[in-house]
C-alpha cells in the first residue's frame, strides 16, 4: 500500500490490450480511496 500523501498515476483510459477501463461506479471506488488516503492523483491522457 502507498503511504497518504502518495502521488498516484491513473490512465484515462486503458492501453490496448493490456488494460480495462474502470466503469463509473469504479472510478468513483478510486476517487474515495484518493480522498481517504489523502493521494494526489496525475492522469495520464497523452494520446486522448
Amino acid at each position: 500500500a502507498a503511504p497518504d500523501g502518495s502521488f498516484v498515476l491513473l490512465h484515462g483510459c486503458a492501453h490496448n490490450p493490456t488494460g480495462i477501463d474502470p466503469t463509473p461506479e469504479q472510478w468513483e471506488v478510486i476517487a474515495d480511496v484518493i480522498q481517504e488516503k489523502n493521494h494526489i492523483p496525475f492522469f495520464d491522457v497523452a494520446y486522448q
